[in-house]
């Protein structure tokens, strides 16, 4: 059996992060961007391709910083700054002759959006990137259902996992290839409080691993591989990784998911590290899906 997937690692666009993955063995990347990054773009854009040649990089994806005005409605009010994101990806793009998504944040689901009041100019904005970048492409990525507040239920992408209905209606609506990203630890925290609150919305028909994947697979092309613990919210519980004995049968349930449903996109290892420029959990992350995979016979 073989799972036609690449896995990836994440890693900011400093350099001492970038040496401590390609020193552990990674060559194929996913670029996270902060606002220090898109504020000083134009001045470091040579630098950053430069990384590309010095480290051989190979960039798979680029996510757009996790802030407020970055998100796909946010392109009625900030159509400069994520103009600049789709800029960056294409100019990597370029550099390595490939198109290269860019990963976003919807905090609707498609009901809701539908009653925004701006689709169309939001849909005629990220067309109009889209056909000014053609080296880039969009992905979006589900989200947590809940927030801090327990029984705040989500307008969100993922509280419906509606971030595939989204992807197929922009798709339509621009006659492009938008994917979805399926964020792991984002579907683990939101199976948990689903279930828990099923009663109070019972709408919401997402409650299993296999859910997920089967609502996913036809719009997805990159997985972010990490765990939660506990509630899933914070730095010690969000995106973790795969370790005890109960921890690695999760990972593998998933892996199996993943092949028996035909995915074979990429795999970006996205885990909370205390230093990003010395990380620990990626490796461990790493190690355990290469031994699940063994132990389930899938070549990856």
């Amino acid at each position: 059996m073989r799972c036609d997937v690449k896995i990836i690692s994440k890693t900011g666009l400093e350099r001492e992060q970038i040496v401590d993955k390609v020193i552990k063995g990674s060559d194929s990347f996913e670029i996270h961007l902060t606002n220090e990054n898109m504020a000083s773009l134009y001045k470091n854009i040579g630098k950053y391709l430069a990384f590309i040649n010095e480290f051989n990089m190979k960039i798979e994806a680029i996510h757009s910083p996790i802030c407020c005005g970055y998100d796909i409605e946010d392109l009625t009010t900030n159509y400069k700054r994520i103009e600049d994101v789709f800029f960056l990806a294409d100019e990597m793009g370029k550099f390595q002759n490939k198109v290269i998504p860019v990963i976003m944040h919807m905090d609707y689901n498609l009901r809701a959006f539908e009653k925004f009041g701006k689709e169309k100019e939001i849909v005629k904005r990220l067309n109009t990137l889209l056909n000014i970048y053609s080296h880039s492409n969009a992905s979006i990525e589900n989200l947590v259902a809940f927030g801090n507040n327990n029984k705040r239920l989500c307008v969100k992408t993922n509280c419906d996992a509606s971030a595939p209905e989204f992807a197929e209606y922009f798709n339509k609506k621009t006659g492009k290839s938008i994917g979805t990203v399926l964020d792991t630890c984002h579907m683990l925290m939101s199976i948990e409080h689903l279930e828990k609150y099923k009663d109070d919305f019972p709408y919401e028909s997402i409650y299993s691993i296999e859910d997920y994947i089967r609502k996913f697979i036809k719009t997805l092309n990159i997985v972010h591989l990490s765990n939660m613990r506990g509630n899933g919210i914070g730095y010690k519980y969000h995106a973790t990784p795969f370790e005890t004995d109960s921890e690695i049968s999760l990972l593998e349930e998933i892996m199996k998911l993943l092949y028996n449903y035909g995915y074979n996109g990429i795999i970006t290892l996205e885990l909370s590290e205390e230093d990003y420029a010395n990380t620990k959990n990626w490796l461990i992350v790493r190690d355990n899906l290469y031994k699940a995979a063994r132990k389930l016979k899938i070549k990856i």
